[in-house]
C-alpha cells in the first residue's frame, strides 16, 4: 500500500551512502515485509513442530501458538522502537504472515488427504 514510513525522531548516525539517496522505487512501509517474514518462519516452524511432536495435551499447542507470537510481537516491537515502521504496519506484517501460513496448512492437508 502507499504509505510512508513514520519520520525519523531522531538524525541518523550516519549519512546514507550517494548510492542510495534516491530510491529507484518507493519505499512503502504497510504491511511490515521483516516482520511478516519473522512470523511466517515462527508459524511455519511450530507447526512442523506440532506435526513431529504430535502433542496430547491442549496446553503444548498453546506453547507453540504462544511462540510464534511472541517471535512476531518481539520483531514488531523492534522495528516500531526503532522507528522504521508504524504499530499497525507490523500488526498487519503478522496477520498477513499468520492468515497465509495457516491457509497454506490446510490446503496442504486436504491435498494430503485427498491423494489417500
Amino acid at each position: 500500500m502507499p504509505r510512508s514510513r513514520p519520520p525519523c525522531a531522531r538524525p541518523c548516525a550516519r549519512p546514507c551512502a550517494p548510492w542510495r539517496a534516491a530510491p529507484r522505487r518507493p519505499r512503502h512501509a504497510f504491511p511490515s515485509g521483516h516482520t511478516g517474514l519473522a512470523t511466517a518462519l515462527a508459524a511455519a516452524g511450530m507447526l512442523l513442530v506440532v506435526d513431529v511432536l504430535a502433542p496430547r495435551r491442549p496446553w503444548d499447542a498453546l506453547a507453540v501458538a504462544a511462540g510464534t507470537v511472541a517471535v512476531g510481537a518481539g520483531t514488531g516491537v523492534a522495528l516500531t522502537a526503532i522507528e522504521v515502521h508504524y504499530p499497525t504496519d507490523t500488526v498487519g506484517g503478522a496477520a498477513t504472515a499468520v492468515a497465509v501460513v495457516l491457509g497454506t496448512a490446510q490446503f496442504v492437508d486436504a491435498v494430503a488427504a485427498h491423494r489417500r
